[in-house]
């Protein structure tokens, strides 16, 4: 097969693919609508933030300079697309983290800004399908959350009632 013929299959199974692709990216919306009435339905009224699991992240150096505009130094900063559910609806928020070197030369991380939160309804096909992925982690989330809040209800009620 020569490489034009080669091209023209490759184009033709692409073709198949992104038909597959739109069909199923459907699906996902469709997904994500039913588990955000699920979730809704459910009057739970927490919000979580699962930003161990990011739907995307990019990590880079950026440089720093002092204000003769020398570079001083750079440092490492990650960008992570973060999935959470904020009561009412499903969510995606960019999160901005920065190397912290200077606590005890560890790689820790620390929230440099976070921009508000975005329906995930609206966000880009590529991350409304990497969010497939991330249902169980957010589910578990909420579980944990909930246990919490719960645990420590009954502990503001046995501390009032033994006062």
């Amino acid at each position: 097969m020569g490489t034009a013929e080669a091209a023209m299959a490759n184009l033709n199974d692409l073709a198949k693919v992104s038909k597959e692709l739109n069909a199923k990216s459907n699906e996902v919306n469709k997904i994500l609508q039913d588990l955000e009435k699920k979730l809704v339905a459910m009057n739970l009224g927490i919000e979580v933030w699962i930003p161990d699991s990011p739907l995307s992240s990019e990590k880079k150096t950026e440089e720093e300079e002092n204000q003769d505009g020398d570079v001083i130094g750079s440092h490492r900063v990650s960008i992570d697309e973060v999935l959470g559910f904020d009561g009412r609806r499903l969510v995606h928020k960019t999160v901005y983290y920065r190397e912290d070197p200077a606590i005890n030369w560890q790689k820790t991380w620390r929230v440099e800004q976070e921009l508000s939160s975005q329906p995930l309804l609206q966000a880009s096909r590529d991350l409304r399908i990497e969010a497939m992925n991330h249902i169980e982690p957010l589910i578990n989330a909420l579980i944990e959350k909930g246990k919490r809040m719960i645990k420590g209800i009954e502990q503001g009620r046995n501390i009032v009632n033994n006062l």
